[in-house]
């Protein structure tokens, strides 16, 4: 038999469904007409060019028309999400360090915060990148209160120093991150026998800072004097370690954290050992 006769047989009962394929054709271009408007909005105007030209002769082929109107804004995601504005941010100071470190605490802790106290900052250049915050904590437990503080430096200041446990850190363990960060957590020496002072801290390289919170059970008189009102310090070591990780950290904080510092009052400047009282608003 030969091979003509043959496809002929196998063929006799194929019914082409005409109707079909356009509609699928035409479904096609449909398609890649909104493929086309999506990387248009993004800005990818050599993709976009292929994909027009396709999208083109898919229309031609199925049903005769041209290209569609230019995508309107609420059909087009990527073009929203380009006009989103840029979040505005302030240099990292005393005041806005401590206003950080508020935030992070309320984010772990229940409690009343009072005595606010910091430093450094752009306005103090023999700082550099360095700043301190801390205020006095009253858990809702109510069994007594303590300082929580903040040290935010630069990275550089432990050029050459290891990022495992020291010998002076007491019941320390540190931690590798992804990305190279280390989160070391300790307690300092005790100077009284009855003092708690823990100790979260991290070292990031990537961002080339080091944050250092801390809590205590207590006040530091001086001197080896302690006042101490609890057991246990007001926040506990993974509350410490949840601060430290607040990836808003950096010498360059959200503005409203910035107006924040600003409205908090009393406030000690810890750079001029001054109580300053923030201006009533007009």
């Amino acid at each position: 038999m030969k091979l003509d006769t043959m496809m002929r047989e196998a063929t006799d009962d194929v019914v082409v469904d005409v109707q079909t394929l356009t509609q699928e054709a035409r479904a096609n271009g449909s398609r890649m007409r909104r493929r086309r408007h999506l990387l248009s909005a993004s800005g990818v105007l050599a993709a976009g060019a292929c994909v027009f030209g396709a999208s083109v002769a898919a229309d031609v082929a199925t049903s005769g028309s041209g290209p569609d109107p230019a995508p309107s804004a609420t059909s087009s995601p990527a073009r929203v999400a380009q006009q989103a504005p840029v979040a505005a941010t302030a240099p990292l100071d005393g005041r806005a360090t401590a206003a950080l470190l508020e935030a992070t605490v309320l984010a772990v802790g229940d409690g009343e915060l009072s005595k606010f106290a910091g430093q450094g900052g752009p306005d103090r250049p023999d700082h550099g990148h360095d700043t301190y915050a801390e205020f006095v904590m009253t858990p809702a437990d109510g069994l007594g209160a303590g300082v929580v503080g903040v040290n935010v430096q630069d990275l550089s200041i432990l050029r050459g120093q290891p990022r495992t446990c020291l010998s002076f850190m007491v019941d320390c363990t540190a931690d590798e991150l992804p990305g190279g960060a280390v989160l070391r957590s300790y307690r300092d020496p005790s100077d009284t026998g009855s003092d708690v002072r823990l100790v979260a801290e991290l070292l990031a390289p990537s961002r080339g800072i080091r944050v250092v919170a801390s809590s205590t059970n207590g006040f530091d008189l001086g001197a080896n004097r302690w006042d101490i009102t609890r057991d246990a310090p007001v926040l506990g070591a993974a509350q410490l370690r949840d601060i430290v990780l607040d990836e808003r950290w950096g010498f360059e904080v959200p503005a409203e954290l910035a107006e924040r510092g600003a409205a908090l009052s009393p406030y000690d400047d810890l750079d001029t050992h001054q109580a300053v009282e923030s201006p009533s608003p007009s």
